[in-house]
């Protein structure tokens, strides 16, 4: 969905998405063509042909107008915190095994507010409050993702 709204509606999705939240290599590739491209034509042009393929396929595809680009953003977040929330927990773990307290500690309180920012994910469709509180937090949790892949634990 994230990807047809990005060929389809890119100015619904623009400054939403990021290439960290696509964990299928060939989906990532798509979306790193779009966010390179001016346009879908170059986009299509400049990509690997498989890449290309996909990108083809989505574009004649019919995208549902009910598509809402915030709860396919943060259906997309959901698995992408999870998984960095899964290395952080073995974080956690790896510092308790080799004593480093301050580690341990620190990977811990992060790991707390990051299962709270997942579970507002998670109510997202309850109430229109609801749905804006899990937006936010979208939007933090893919601040938090970006940050660690630049810094590292």
């Amino acid at each position: 969905d994230a990807l047809c709204l990005a060929i389809h509606r890119p100015a619904e999705v623009a400054g939403l998405l990021d290439e960290v939240l696509f964990s299928d290599p060939l989906q990532k590739g798509a979306f790193r063509a779009l966010a390179a491209a001016t346009d879908l034509h170059a986009a299509v042009s400049g990509a690997p042909p498989e890449v290309a393929d996909l990108l083809h396929r989505l574009a004649v595809a019919d995208c549902d107008p009910e598509l809402d680009p915030g709860e396919t953003f943060v259906r997309l977040v959901h698995p992408a915190a999870l998984s960095a929330l899964h290395e952080l927990e073995r974080e956690v773990r790896d510092a308790t095994r080799s004593g480093d307290t301050t580690r341990e500690r620190e990977a811990a309180a992060t790991a707390g507010a990051v299962r709270s920012e997942i579970e507002l994910l998670i109510g997202a469709g309850e109430s229109p409050e609801a749905a804006s509180a899990a937006l936010a937090s979208a939007g933090r949790l893919v601040a938090w993702i970006l940050q660690r892949q630049e810094n590292g634990p």
